[in-house]
């Protein structure tokens, strides 16, 4: 175990090192700096590719694009999660090193000015306490004591929202309980029982905007200086911090990015909030809540109308699926009965080829034995006359039984085939 804590202060030591002061970067052409961070909704956090994202990231690289480009340097920079808030902040704060950084929606305070800098203010900062759903809407702070005596406020350790949470001891004993961030803080109001914390009013109406509604309590509505990104007291980083938030490209480029996550309408609406009286505060938020209630339910509307039209697209489009199946069905089904058809004129025809073929040879067979037939009496007959004439030379003088007796003689004998039947001279 030793020798883990001694790796481990040796790499802490080690990465300590390796932050380099404005000044440095200046002389040397090129440094490295560390952003140490935890997760703050729409801030800074990590994205469901597993991607530094928020307007703070995006401020920070912006900001340290601007110093490469204006002071002709390269920066290296390296970003860190931390475990919790408190140790994020005590991390800056105790640093001895320029180059670090701190980022998770930082409020400018009094008391943290006196222990770390701060960028200028990039947004006004302004919370609302939020309740469980049990929990009554406060009417006055008298309400506060007798109807929350049971609750517990939920924070995180060493925010502002404890500091807000710690606020309320002046009026009644209270029970607090602690997360590790301003969103557990959101989950445990909207999953559990007699909850109340604070949250950064940006954050509130971006979820009231997806829908995502939660019981915002009309009291205790607090405003401070506004957020801003924190560094060591001994950090030379302010000289550049202050020259990049006072040059009018880069307060419309920051403009930009408090849009990209907020968009246009609610970043002027809590700018008119920062402006504004307790009591104005009051009404613009109800109004503002009423609208976005009265959007919500036109966009409900419109969902349900365009639902309602796709079903209506849907369904015409699966009757035109069901025609074209049936057509294809029946096309399919002539086919096969064309074909069955064909088939059988086709194997009709061969029957009756194979029909008269058959004919043919027996026909041809009979023909064949008559010819046999045929043949074998012509044999018989013909050896028949062949025997008759045997016979009748058998029976005829030869001329060696005339000579004899008639020297001076002829003899005329001729048959017309093989057996004659003429007189023998």
């Amino acid at each position: 175990m030793k020798i883990f804590l001694v790796i481990l202060l040796s790499v802490i030591q080690i990465v300590g090192l390796c932050q380099d002061s404005f000044q440095t970067v200046m002389e040397a052409g090129e440094g490295k700096v560390t952003v140490n961070y935890r997760n703050s909704s729409n801030f800074i956090e990590i994205d469901k590719e597993g991607r530094l994202s928020g307007l703070e990231y995006d401020l920070l690289e912006d900001f340290f694009k601007w110093t490469e480009t204006k002071y002709d340097v390269v920066l290296e920079r390296t970003y860190v999660q931390q475990p919790s808030f408190s140790e994020l902040y005590d991390g800056i704060k105790n640093s001895e090193e320029n180059g670090v950084f701190g980022a998770c929606s930082f409020s400018i305070t009094k008391e943290r000015l006196k222990e770390v800098k701060f960028s200028p203010a990039y947004m006004p900062d302004i919370e609302v306490m939020i309740s469980s759903d049990n929990l009554p809407i406060l009417k006055d702070t008298s309400e506060f004591v007798s109807l929350f005596k049971n609750a517990t406020g939920v924070t995180v350790k060493g925010s502002t929202f404890e500091q807000d949470v710690l606020s309320l001891q002046a009026l009644s004993n209270i029970n607090v309980e602690y997360v590790e961030t301003a969103e557990k803080v959101i989950e445990a109001v909207q999953s559990s029982l007699s909850y109340y914390g604070f949250a950064e009013l940006p954050n509130y109406f971006s979820l009231y905007q997806k829908g995502i509604k939660l019981n915002r309590q009309n009291l205790f509505i607090v405003q401070r200086e506004g957020y801003g990104i924190i560094y060591p007291l001994n950090s030379d980083w302010n000289e550049p911090f202050w020259e990049y938030f006072s040059e009018e490209s880069n307060q419309n480029r920051i403009k930009e990015i408090l849009q990209k996550y907020f968009g246009l309408e609610l970043i002027n609406f809590i700018n008119e909030i920062q402006a504004s009286s307790e009591a104005q505060k009051k009404l613009l938020m109800l109004s503002k809540e009423n609208e976005l209630e009265t959007l919500l339910a036109d966009n409900l509307q419109l969902s349900l109308t365009n639902e309602k039209v796709d079903n209506e697209k849907n369904k015409a489009e699966r009757a035109m699926l069901e025609n074209k199946e049936k057509t294809l069905e029946l096309f399919i089904v002539f086919g096969v009965l064309s074909f069955l058809i064909i088939l059988a004129v086709v194997a009709y025809a061969y029957y009756l080829k194979n029909k008269d073929h058959k004919i043919i040879v027996a026909q041809r067979k009979e023909v064949e034995i008559q010819k046999d037939i045929v043949v074998e009496k012509h044999r018989l007959i013909t050896d028949s006359i062949h025997y008759a004439k045997t016979i009748q030379n058998a029976m005829l003088q030869g001329e060696n039984h005339v000579n004899p007796n008639l020297p001076d003689h002829f003899v005329f004998f001729q048959p017309k085939d093989v057996v004659s039947g003429d007189f023998y001279w």
